[in-house]
Formats: C-alpha cells, sequence, structure tokens
C-alpha cells in the first residue's frame, strides 16, 4: 500500500471533519495499517480526545488563538517528510477555526 494523507478540511464547523477523521482511523485499525493522526482545530480538538487513537495535536494559530502561524504549519510539513516511517496512512483533522 503506497503512503495516504487524508486531510479533513471544511470552514463550516460541525460537518462531519472530525467524525471522518475518528472513522479513517478505525478503518486502519482494523486493516492492521500503521497510521499518524494529527488535529490542528484548538478550539474544539475533538479528534485529538480519543486517547487510545494517539492522536497528535498541532497548534497552529497564534498565542491569542486569532491568527493563523503559517510557520506552524511548515514545521508540521517538515516534521511529516521527515518522520514518517512505517505509518502508512496520515490523518489531519483541520478545523474551522483555521480559516
Amino acid at each position: 500500500m503506497k503512503r495516504q494523507l487524508f486531510v479533513n478540511i471544511n470552514q463550516k464547523g460541525g460537518c462531519s471533519k472530525s467524525h471522518n477523521a475518528f472513522s479513517e482511523t478505525c478503518w486502519a485499525i482494523h486493516h492492521n495499517i500503521p497510521y499518524i493522526g494529527f488535529d490542528t482545530d484548538s478550539s474544539n480538538a475533538s479528534y485529538g480526545d480519543y486517547a487510545l487513537f494517539n492522536i497528535k495535536s498541532v497548534e497552529t494559530m497564534d498565542d491569542d488563538g486569532l491568527e493563523i502561524k503559517p510557520e506552524k504549519w511548515d514545521a508540521l510539513a517538515y516534521y511529516l517528510l521527515e518522520n514518517l516511517k512505517d505509518e502508512r496512512l496520515c490523518i489531519i483533522d483541520i478545523g474551522a477555526s483555521q480559516f
């Protein structure tokens, strides 16, 4: 299986972005596919709340939570490029606050 990146993104809240990330993670676990998950929603990190999934929270906003910091997205991209080894699936939940 080739490496795949699933990005759940929409600027509207409550449209199942986190639910989709949850379902994708369950699918990976069910099929024994190594995965890594990220939750970038600082205002409602519901995907990151699933402790058994070991989801990494990524802060992408400024300290006030009002402005997106592009350099934090760059850091995530570099992390993925440098650290993905055995994971065949990368799941990212991007919250509505990121717009």
